[in-house]
């Protein structure tokens, strides 16, 4: 069978100073690599801000688009409803009254 690489091998293997070593080496790599990540932070904050204003812009384009659309339908009809009862008293007094065939 091959061998792996588990970590627990790898530290039974390894001297007191190769680990010291290894050690300095990784504190080393993450230091330099915090400019890219501070960079990495600032790109995305950016980016995060920007979309927030463009979707601070398009909630009040809807809202403004809201307010100067129409009334919908249904409010339209409840409106011509309660109309209708006042014209419907007027046009009942001129129309002559059906009558029904009796069998």
């Amino acid at each position: 069978m091959e061998e792996t690489n588990a970590p627990e091998k790898n530290a039974e293997k390894l001297s007191p100073e190769k680990a010291a070593e290894m050690r300095k080496n990784m504190v080393e790599y993450y230091q330099n690599q915090k400019s890219v990540l501070e960079a990495q932070l600032e790109f995305e904050t950016k980016v995060a801000e920007i979309e927030e204003q463009r979707l601070r812009s398009l909630k009040a384009r809807y809202q403004q688009a809201m307010m100067m659309a129409p009334p919908p339908e249904e409010t339209i009809l409840e409106e011509k409803r309660t109309e209708e009862p006042q014209q419907s008293n007027l046009e009942i007094t001129d129309r002559p009254v059906r009558k029904l065939k009796e069998e």
